[in-house]
């Protein structure tokens, strides 16, 4: 039995990045796909995170109980519901066996509304009020002229968050939220609700979860050290842990990711002659769930696409022992460099003002969710050169900021 439990509907197309129903069942696998609480066809209060690991039991349970299942579950999916396989594992349901999350986070403030202190509102205030539109239609369900103004007042914050919503920064609840009364996935919620923002981190539980895990993660993906972090951990933990890092964005497991083709061989796809990534994960399923009990599989392998000879690298372990850390130097003309810069060399001077932002361009980045498909949010690999020739922008700033140069 294979188990998704996710809050974006069991007919969005992200289900066929991460899952095919049908390659499942043609390889002996049952496939349960579950709306989370409050979402879709789910009844209940829609609040992110809150109930995911107590409904993660009673729904693995129930799974495993389902004509022709032999007993045995494993769990499937990525990012908020590459985090509800967490939360089920956590739980402990017995019949729980293995989990499979993909590009998903460790620790919620690197990467999901925070990172290194700063407020990832790229991520979550797109996500808020995507999620809001179910909200809306369910609260208006009865009321038309409600609905109508409800979605259209969504529809036109979520438009402008490129033209101007990014700009703003609030000390408190996002304005957007508290127009729409949304649930919301921020961080000044988790700063409020601290038991809140514990329902959904994985950082100091690992060792709680005694399965075997299959992780997915990208380079390029908001979510990436989050993966490795949660690989090493369950390492640490003696637990049976496989990895596999790709060259990809949160949304995308081809070969073409930003500005580079890295080759076929990176398509998840194609794996470089190793075939489909989800047959590596059936196959990795049928050992560890598929008699009905656990077969321990062996420690599990590491799969990394090392970028610039853009080939697939078998490892056993990350990080990897042979690794050194370089020191790299900027230069005044310019160049980068393991040579340290002489006491004569010229400083370099740059503006820094606060009134002139530099745009994110590319990156690990997450924003609109994948759906703002504009230039400046691209993810991956793109060329600098155009943010360095950007016309002066105009955004609002703290008072008592003025430009300064620094060398």
């Amino acid at each position: 039995m294979l188990l998704s439990r996710l809050p974006y509907g069991k007919q969005t197309p992200m289900m066929g990045v991460v899952l095919d129903p049908l390659a499942a069942a043609r390889r002996g696998f049952m496939v349960v796909l579950q709306d989370t609480r409050g979402r879709f066809a789910s009844e209940g209060e829609w609040e992110p995170f809150t109930y995911e690991e107590r409904d993660g039991y009673d729904t693995v349970r129930w799974a495993a109980a389902l004509p022709g299942s032999n007993g045995s579950v494993g769990m499937i999916g990525g990012s908020y519901f590459g985090n509800t396989q967490w939360m089920a594992a956590l739980s402990k349901p017995p019949e729980l066996k293995a989990i499979a999350p993909m590009i998903t986070w460790s620790d919620p403030d690197d990467g999901l509304w925070t990172r290194g202190g700063a407020i990832e509102l790229g991520l979550t205030v797109p996500w808020s009020l995507l999620k809001g539109a179910d909200t809306l239609m369910r609260r208006h369900s009865t009321d038309l002229d409600g609905l109508v103004n409800g979605i259209t007042g969504l529809v036109r914050d979520f438009d402008g968050l490129a033209s101007g919503g990014y700009g703003k920064l609030p000390a408190g609840r996002f304005p957007a939220f508290a127009r729409h009364d949304l649930p919301e996935l921020g961080c000044e919620r988790s700063r409020r609700e601290p038991e809140w923002a514990a329902s959904c981190t994985v950082a100091g539980r690992h060792g709680e979860v005694d399965l075997p895990t299959f992780q997915v993660g990208g380079w390029f993906d908001i979510f990436g050290q989050g993966t490795l972090d949660n690989f090493t951990a369950m390492r640490r933990a003696g637990r049976s842990a496989t990895l596999v890092m790709g060259p990809w964005t949160h949304t995308n497991l081809r070969h073409v990711v930003g500005d580079v083709n890295f080759g076929f061989g990176a398509n998840s796809d194609f794996m470089g002659m190793r075939g489909r990534l989800h047959d590596m994960q059936f196959d990795w399923f049928r050992r560890t769930i598929g008699d009905g009990e656990a077969v321990e599989p062996d420690a599990g392998t590491v799969l990394l696409f090392v970028m610039g000879i853009n080939q697939w690298r078998e490892e056993t372990e990350w990080p990897l022992p042979r690794a050194v850390d370089t020191d790299f130097h900027l230069r005044a003309d310019g160049r980068l460099t393991q040579e340290p810069p002489s006491a004569a060399e010229q400083a370099e001077e740059f503006t820094y003002d606060p009134m002139d932002p530099v745009p994110t361009t590319g990156g690990a980045l997450l924003m609109g969710g994948g759906l703002l498909n504009t230039d400046e949010f691209r993810p991956g690999p793109l060329d600098q050169a155009r943010p360095s020739r950007r016309a002066r922008t105009s955004w609002s700033s703290p008072p008592n900021c003025s430009p300064r140069t620094s060398r």
